[in-house]
């Protein structure tokens, strides 16, 4: 990201939490996030209408587009720098509410996947 100064941010839904420990604790350097996230199941594709589309995680509830203009600087906070970010739109998959039209109600891997949930299943601390 830094060098790139644009990328996706993806809202995640609780069927991707076998994924927390892969894309949340590992760094890339170290791991291989794509060919696990797809041995897992979750085999990245390119989902957006754009000529440079990166690979995306599949079924996530929504893709945030964010750039980081150049004439901005990245602030430390300790651990981790920061980036206030541009975000150009927010892309939701076409059929997702359809789906869920048609059965009447979101199965559970649908829900968009928060902290507190992650928490009270004992995934993060």
């Amino acid at each position: 990201f830094k060098k790139q100064r644009h990328g996706v941010l993806q809202l995640l839904r609780r069927r991707h939490a076998p994924l927390i420990s892969l894309l949340g604790k590992q760094s890339g350097s170290k791991a291989n996030k794509q060919e696990e996230c797809s041995t897992a199941g979750f085999k990245w594709a390119s989902l957006l209408d754009t000529v440079k589309s990166p690979l995306l995680l599949p079924h996530c509830a929504a893709y945030y587009p964010i750039s980081f203009p150049a004439d901005r600087e990245f602030q430390n906070a300790g651990e981790h720098d920061v980036a206030m970010c541009d975000l150009e739109v927010v892309l939701m998959q076409a059929g997702d509410a359809a789906i869920e039209a048609e059965r009447g109600e979101e199965e559970e891997g649908d829900v968009v996947m928060y902290t507190s949930w992650l928490r009270t299943k004992g995934i993060i601390g």
